[in-house]
């Protein structure tokens, strides 16, 4: 079985794409269940 390989640079992106949703001022993020911000989030996993 062949190991995986992960791409840190586009990993990384991705995390700091998923960050900007439902970001608040203190560097956190909040996307509670059910709001705007969780289905935004959700859609965006799915697009990867």
């Amino acid at each position: 079985m062949n190991a995986l390989r992960v791409n840190r640079e586009r990993l990384w992106d991705s995390l700091m794409q998923m960050a900007e949703i439902g970001a608040t001022e203190n560097g956190g993020s909040c996307r509670l269940a059910l709001s705007d911000e969780d289905k935004l989030g959700r859609d965006l996993f799915i697009d990867w």
